[in-house]
């Protein structure tokens, strides 16, 4: 179950009304997963990156496996340029830290995975 958090600093309300429903279609076609289970969270705050409050993002994606490498920088890219297109965000105030979580870590349904 891949899990990307953003964290931004734009106003949600501002978001293309297709925002949600689009990163999710991302995350799971570039994790070869189906988007029943992809969870996508969203929240707005006030953010800063080099004392500038310009528009920035601070994303975590969670999978159990599916990270690496080399994958890492194809779902950088794919995330990012969602971002550009939709928000316009300068491709160089995008974070993403990318999270590998063993089974064990992972609860669900009263269980783990």
């Amino acid at each position: 179950m891949p899990m990307l958090k953003i964290m931004t600093n734009f106003d949600t309300n501002d978001l293309p009304n297709d925002f949600m429903s689009d990163i999710t279609t991302v995350v799971a076609d570039m994790m070869g997963k189906p988007e029943k289970y992809v969870m996508v969270s969203l929240s707005s705050q006030q953010m800063a990156m080099g004392g500038s409050d310009d528009l920035t993002y601070f994303l975590e994606l969670r999978s159990i496996g599916k990270i690496d490498a080399e994958s890492n920088k194809r779902y950088s890219k794919a995330i990012t340029d969602f971002l550009v297109e939709k928000t316009n965000v300068d491709p160089e105030r995008v974070y993403i830290n990318f999270i590998d979580i063993s089974r064990d870590c992972w609860g669900n349904n009263g269980t783990t995975f």
